[in-house]
C-alpha cells in the first residue's frame, strides 16, 4: 500500500491597507477571517416555481462563408 502525501503550497496573505474606517486591529480580522460563503437559496421561490419549465426553441442560419448540413436544417 503506497501512502501519498498531498503537498500544498499555499501564499502568505498580506493586509490591504487600512482605508481608515474602524481600528486596524477589527480590520486586520475582519480580513484574517473572511470566508465565502453560497449564497442562500430562496426557499419561497424555489417552492413557487418549481413546476416552471423554461422551453427554448432555435435553429441555424445560413451564413456567407458556412453552409448547414441537411441535420441542422
Amino acid at each position: 500500500m503506497h501512502h501519498v502525501q498531498a503537498c500544498f503550497h499555499t501564499q502568505a496573505r498580506t493586509l490591504p491597507p487600512h482605508n481608515g474606517y474602524g481600528s486596524l486591529e477589527d480590520s486586520a480580522e475582519n480580513c484574517k477571517g473572511l470566508q465565502p460563503r453560497p449564497p442562500r437559496k430562496d426557499f419561497h421561490r424555489l417552492m413557487q416555481m418549481h413546476r416552471i419549465v423554461l422551453r427554448y426553441s432555435c435553429r441555424f442560419l445560413p451564413d456567407a462563408g458556412h453552409h448547414l448540413s441537411p441535420a441542422d436544417k
